[in-house]
């Protein structure tokens, strides 16, 4: 399960990148933040097809399960400065 960096009235900051894939860290912000506190899910360029519009159904699913419990989706600026990451292709609201 992702390590949260945690916020005394926010949940924490779940990273899908190298060690965790993006199910993985959403479904551990999920799992921790139950209460309806936000949480920040940073999805880094290896695992951002989970957030693209084109992303299958599955990950639709669980991105949208995210936002409506209160998680924001995020990207690197990096990864999208380097073009690792085409924010023209990403969801709305990521």
């Amino acid at each position: 399960m992702p390590i949260a960096a945690a916020a005394p009235r926010e949940g924490g900051l779940y990273i899908a990148g190298y060690e965790f894939n993006f199910d993985q860290a959403a479904s551990g912000g999920l799992a921790q933040n139950r209460k309806g506190r936000r949480f920040f899910v940073l999805t880094l360029a290896p695992n951002a097809d989970a957030l693209m519009a084109s992303a299958p159904p599955s990950s639709i699913a669980l991105r949208e399960r995210v936002v409506r419990s209160n998680g924001v989706l995020l990207v690197c600026q990096r990864d999208i400065d380097s073009g690792r990451i085409d924010a023209s292709k990403l969801a709305p609201g990521v």
